[in-house]
């Protein structure tokens, strides 16, 4: 005790890396126990007879977003996730994705006679993308009944989030969810069409799993993208900072209408909001960020949520951390079956936005867009979709992912000799012109007009250009695997 008086910091000290120390054993322990179990019980569905020479074992596609969440992702799915599927008896391919655009293609071009599914490593929006790409298949019919898998390794995980608790690790998220995989849990959802008005291609639909946001929600996306480092209140922390900002600060304007159940069409005229939200689900981005307690995955509805311009965006974030958005004041809310936003666009038309030469297409040729009666020049990935040669604009995310690809920053990844589309990505990678730094390719971009209002869209947490929309549901289009709930004894465990 005299030690401790006579140096009180230096104890302090000893002290606190002994509490580190003892937390970091029982997190350890914890996760080993709950590593050991989830292997054991995937031995369970593993141990297979083998009857005769042609017995075969499901084989998936495997593909990772290595930039989704945060860390290494593919040691999480190899550490995590691949033991689980292997004892539990499936077998499969991995294939990394190097861009948004890489992602759509792998999905887009999986041999369904090859795989009995694919399996998504990534988070909200690499299942929104995994769901474009196979819903706007010319088989699409067939393919989407096949469960999808998903490895949740983003800070949203939207589709999944409602399965977990709301504590758990994002390891014990991912054994859960490769352990679903295995006992073959399923369940079906609702997607929400969004059409574009430049779309001229009757594939160029985007599907989303989650909501459709403008507003608030649009700016989230806008900016969620880049701030990782706040977790899974990066979404919050983006609409926060963003609201700040003098160009989001008015209002965002619309003509706006929607459609019920029975048929009957809405008027709601011109309307002004700080966030319009259109929702599959009852939550937004994350479990705890409720918008209509009533709505199910598979209800055939979808929720939609006008909160009108006496609401912030901040009082707006703020209220859905605690209570649901349609409890807010000022906030209309309606079951819809769809919704027509016919975005009035702003004065400024077009939107200015740097691109890189080499990064653009004839707008002319995409989508007949014309200004002054000149032909607009667009980004290639808001003009061209990745696949089956559909047209949709594509996320922003596509042209920093091209510039990195340009500079270098997309490195060569670890080859599986069995991956698919082994041959076609090394012959890219000979074509590939001599690398410029980041540094030159910035100094050479250009301003160009961008057919977008000032606020994106968001579409699961993924930004789009926002201009006018239609969306409707889709009832039970694709069918998904669900995570294993943790058993009584490891839940009994994390509440000691």
């Amino acid at each position: 005790m005299q030690f401790v008086r006579d140096n009180k910091f230096t104890s302090f000290i000893i002290g606190a890396m002994g509490l580190f120390g003892a937390n970091y054993v029982r997190k350890t322990v914890k996760g080993s126990n709950e590593r050991k179990w989830f292997v054991e019980r995937a031995k369970e569905f593993g141990h297979v007879p083998v009857t005769n020479s042609i017995t075969t074992f499901p084989r998936y596609h495997v593909i990772l977003n290595k930039k989704s969440g945060s860390g290494s992702i593919e040691d999480l799915f190899k550490d995590e996730a691949a033991p689980i599927l292997h004892l539990g008896g499936l077998d499969f391919d991995i294939s990394p994705s190097e861009s948004p655009t890489h992602f759509r293609e792998l999905v887009a071009t999986t041999d369904f006679g090859k795989y009995d599914g694919v399996i998504i490593v990534g988070g909200s929006g690499s299942v929104q993308e995994a769901t474009t790409a196979l819903l706007n298949r010319s088989d699409s019919a067939t393919v989407s009944r096949k469960p999808i898998g998903v490895i949740p390794t983003g800070h949203g995980n939207s589709l999944l989030a409602p399965f977990f608790d709301k504590d758990a690790t994002r390891e014990t998220l991912v054994r859960q969810s490769a352990l679903g995989i295995v006992e073959g849990h399923t369940s079906v959802t609702d997607v929400l069409k969004v059409d574009f008005d430049d779309a001229d291609d009757e594939n160029t639909s985007v599907y989303a799993l989650n909501h459709y946001g403008w507003g608030v929600f649009g700016i989230a996306a806008g900016a969620g993208q880049e701030r990782r480092w706040p977790g899974t209140n990066r979404y919050d922390v983006a609409a926060f900072i963003g609201s700040l900002k003098g160009q989001y600060s008015d209002p965002c304007i619309c003509n706006l209408s929607f459609k019920r159940f029975d048929g009957e069409w809405v008027d709601m005229g011109e309307v002004e909001t700080t966030g319009l939200l259109v929702s599959n689900t009852s939550h937004w981005n994350m479990a705890d960020r409720l918008v209509d307690t009533r709505r199910g995955r598979n209800d055939q509805f979808l929720t939609l949520a006008v909160a009108f311009s006496d609401n912030s965006p901040r009082s707006i974030i703020r209220h859905m951390r605690a209570a649901p958005l349609s409890e807010l004041t000022n906030v209309r809310v309606e079951d819809v079956v769809e919704v027509k936003v016919d975005i009035v666009m702003p004065e400024e038309f077009p939107y200015d936005e740097k691109v890189h030469p080499d990064d653009l297409v004839d707008a002319s040729v995409v989508n007949g867009m014309e200004v002054d009666g000149a032909p607009l020049q667009v980004s290639k990935a808001q003009g061209e979709n990745d696949n089956t040669s559909s047209k949709h604009p594509a996320t922003l995310a596509d042209i920093e992912a091209s510039i990195n690809k340009m500079s270098g920053k997309a490195k060569k990844e670890e080859k599986n000799s069995d991956s698919v589309n082994k041959g076609e990505a090394d012959a890219d990678l000979e074509e590939e012109k001599p690398k410029k730094s980041k540094k030159e390719l910035e100094a050479e971009m250009i301003t160009v007009p961008v057919r977008s209002h000032a606020v994106y869209a968001s579409v699961d947490n993924s930004r789009y250009y926002s201009r006018p929309v239609h969306i409707a549901v889709v009832p039970a289009a694709i069918s998904f695997f669900t995570p294993s709930p943790l058993p009584k004894t490891l839940n009994n465990e994390k509440e000691e």
